[in-house]
């Protein structure tokens, strides 16, 4: 490869170059180009321009505009340099060691440049006339010219004795067709995804460790990295730190006090959490921070405490870190799809859920939290006996443990159990009644909606009415019954347009919260 550097300026040689520039009214061809900063010890930086990189071309060039510049010293010369159709220009000065470096100067390099009156005209030479700034696919802050696309001078001609030091190993393609290709990706019916080994551990662990107590409650492990556990160092530290700046903040407000305190209260009235005796010593442990979120309600005011299984211990581990979350429930377009197919939804929430189940006691000593009441006592311990939201394994093991018990009942409630397992959606069960699809006709006379808790709920009733209903958890005797009294039978005598008539009523929405302290 030639060396531009002419030892003898008396003495004209010639170097060929086959830079070359494509205009096409119709096509667009993308030259390389980047943008790179070249240092100028007059200004004491970088200045920033923009460069053709030319494989073809045997020499580095750089227009006389940038070089003045710049204020590098120029040195005389004296070369012809040919390009396409063996025209010639004449070279009378040089630039050596012009250090060259990228956008974020990862890469430098000192370079030969000679000067040049121009090089070329704008690249490109008009602005494309589709609209590649659309496509997604392309991040330009990560490009060596962001502005690729959009006509601009050009500076210098990098040559090849530097074009495959920095072309990097990839390329980008973008096709027109990648934006059909995603929508129909998003449109696309998902069939089940295999389990991960991490989703695949989490299950066996649930399976191989729950267990029932006396009455029938599920107790559950965290599925925990045991190898991590050691990395857990001291939580203590921010936990009291967290709990000062929660009094102070709840001393300036009496009413979230008021509500804060009830709520720690209640949690450990329920037999949610409970005090740490002082004589309790644990060679691991976690404190979770903690604080309250208020939620406007009905014109009331509900505060939540949230606990933090994310924040740092002195080694920067959390509990989160060594949690596995597992595979909490099937895709979320299924259920959504099911629960459109009808027309009427009955949807239950279970109040409390992650706090119905127990944590084995072995692992409460990572569930430790701080409270007072007063920014000059002594801050009391406690463990949380339940799982705990804001914990990473928590909303895999309230569901799982939900899978489990329709596992287990599915004999004694076929039908409550197929639903459940099919329309629950974290807490929620979202479906529509079956009653009809799934009992034969012979099992129902016709109750008029008066005495029909059902047809109630089907056509609607207002929810303050509700509790003063007598809802059926089976079918009654009397619609059993062959023989009707009076008022039944005049009621089969209506034709069906007044029958129709007579029950029609206005349909309204309404939320059933079932509790496991009023089942």
């Amino acid at each position: 490869m030639p060396d531009a550097v002419i030892n003898n300026p008396s003495e004209p040689q010639t170097i060929q170059t086959f830079s070359s520039v494509n205009k096409s009214s119709n096509k667009f061809v993308f030259l390389s180009t980047a943008i790179v900063g070249i240092w100028s010890p007059v200004l004491n930086s970088y200045v920033r321009g923009r460069v053709i990189l030319d494989s073809a071309s045997q020499s580095h060039f750089m227009t006389l505009q940038f070089a003045s510049k710049l204020g590098l010293e120029k040195k005389k010369v004296n070369l012809a340099v040919s390009g396409l159709s063996e025209n010639s220009i004449n070279i009378k000065w040089k630039i050596n060691n012009a250090f060259i470096s990228n956008k974020d100067s990862s890469y430098t390099s000192p370079l030969d440049f000679l000067i040049v009156s121009s090089i070329t005209d704008f690249v490109p030479s008009t602005q494309p006339n589709f609209r590649i700034k659309k496509f997604n696919d392309i991040n330009r802050s990560f490009l060596a010219d962001p502005t690729f696309d959009e006509p601009g001078k050009i500076d210098m001609i990098i040559g090849a004795k530097l074009f495959y030091q920095i072309i990097k190993d990839g390329r980008k393609k973008v096709y027109i067709d990648n934006c059909i290709k995603k929508f129909w990706e998003i449109e696309e019916i998902i069939l089940d995804k295999s389990l991960s080994k991490e989703e695949e551990f989490c299950e066996m662990h649930f399976r191989n460790t729950y267990r029932r107590d006396c009455t029938d409650r599920f107790i559950v492990y965290m599925p925990v990295q045991d190898e991590e556990l050691p990395t857990l160092s001291n939580s203590l530290i921010l936990a009291q730190k967290r709990l000062n700046q929660t009094i102070k903040k709840l001393d300036r407000d009496p009413h979230m006090h008021k509500l804060y305190s009830e709520f720690l209260e209640e949690y450990e009235s329920l037999g949610h959490m409970q005090r740490i005796p002082y004589n309790c010593f644990s060679p691991i442990n976690y404190y979770l921070p903690h604080h309250g979120v208020l939620k406007s309600q009905n014109n009331s005011t509900k505060l939540r405490v949230v606990f933090d299984g994310s924040a740092p211990t002195t080694s920067g581990r959390s509990l989160n870190d060594i949690l596995l979350s597992g595979r909490v429930q099937e895709d979320v377009f299924n259920i959504m799809l099911r629960f459109r197919k009808h027309k009427i939804d009955l949807k239950a929430d279970i109040k409390q859920m992650f706090r119905q189940i127990l944590i084995d006691p072995t692992q409460r000593n990572l569930l430790r939290i701080l409270w007072k009441n007063k920014p000059w006592e002594k801050p009391i311990e406690y463990e949380l006996n339940t799982v705990t939201y804001g914990t990473k394994s928590a909303p895999f093991l309230a569901t799982r443990v939900i899978k489990q018990l329709c596992l287990d009942e599915s004999d004694a409630f076929p039908l409550a159990a197929e639903i459940t397992l099919s329309d629950i959606y974290m807490d929620d069960i979202v479906t529509v009644s079956k009653i009809q699809a799934l009992t034969a006709n012979y099992q129902w006379k016709h109750i008029s909606s008066r005495d029909n808790p059902a047809d109630l709920i089907s056509r609607g009733v207002n929810s303050s009415d509700l509790e003063h209903l007598e809802f059926w958890w089976s079918l009654p005797s009397s619609a059993m019954e062959e023989i009707m009294d009076d008022s039944r039978q005049n009621d089969l005598n209506l034709s069906e347009k007044e029958l129709y008539l007579t029950e029609l009523k206005t349909v309204t929405s309404t939320n059933l919260i079932l509790s496991s302290d009023n089942i």
